[in-house]
C-alpha cells in the first residue's frame, strides 16, 4: 500500500472511530457510513479489503484508544490484585470513558450472539486485556496470575456495566473486593 493510500486508510479508520464512539456499532450501513464520511462505498472499498476490515480496523482503533487510557491510569509497577483493581475500576468508570465502553458492550453482545467480525474481534480484545491485566500483577504463581486476570477482567466489566445502567451502584466494591483478592505477590 502506497504511503499516500496508508495515510487516508488511517484517516478514514480515525474518522470511523469517532463515529462508532459517537453512534456506537448498531447496523453499520456501508453507503451511510461513507455519506457521512464525505465519500462513496466504493471509495471505503477501495481503502478496506471489505466492510469486515474496515470494522476491524475501526474497531481496534477505539481498542487502542481505551488501552492508551488505562495505560495512563495504570501503576508503572505490578501491583496486587487488590491495588490492580482499585487503580483501574475509576478509569473504567469514568465518565469520559463512556463512549468507548458503550462501543466494547455492542461489540460484546453482537460477537456473543456470533455476529463475525464483531466475534473474532471481542475475542482477541478479550486475550489482549488478559494479557495486559496479566502483565500488571504482583502474583508469583503464572497459573495464578492468569485466572486472577481473567477475574479481575470480568469485575471491571461487569462493574461497568452496572455503571453504564445505574450511575454510582459500584462506588464502594472496592472495600469489599480488597477482601477477596488476598493472593499474595
Amino acid at each position: 500500500m502506497t504511503t499516500a493510500r496508508l495515510s487516508k486508510r488511517q484517516d478514514l479508520v480515525r474518522r470511523i472511530a469517532d463515529r462508532l464512539l459517537d453512534h456506537g456499532v448498531a447496523q453499520i450501513a456501508l453507503r451511510d457510513l461513507a455519506a457521512e464520511l464525505g465519500t462513496s462505498d466504493r471509495m471505503l472499498l477501495y481503502y478496506f479489503e471489505d466492510k469486515a476490515d474496515l470494522v476491524s480496523a475501526s474497531l481496534e482503533a477505539v481498542s487502542a484508544r481505551l488501552a492508551a487510557r488505562l495505560e495512563q491510569e495504570s501503576p508503572a509497577a505490578p501491583l496486587p490484585p487488590a491495588a490492580l483493581l482499585a487503580a483501574l475500576l475509576p478509569a473504567v468508570r469514568a465518565e469520559a470513558m463512556a463512549p468507548v465502553m458503550s462501543v466494547w458492550s455492542d461489540l460484546c453482545a453482537r460477537g456473543g450472539r456470533g455476529e463475525e467480525p464483531f466475534r473474532g474481534i471481542a475475542q482477541r480484545s478479550i486475550i489482549q486485556w488478559i494479557g495486559w491485566i496479566e502483565a500488571r500483577l504482583a502474583v508469583a504463581d503464572p497459573g495464578s496470575r492468569r485466572s486472577t486476570a481473567v477475574a479481575l477482567l470480568a469485575i471491571l466489566e461487569g462493574a461497568r456495566q452496572l455503571e453504564q445502567v445505574l450511575a454510582g451502584s459500584t462506588q464502594d466494591i472496592e472495600a469489599s473486593l480488597a477482601s477477596v483478592f488476598v493472593i499474595g505477590p
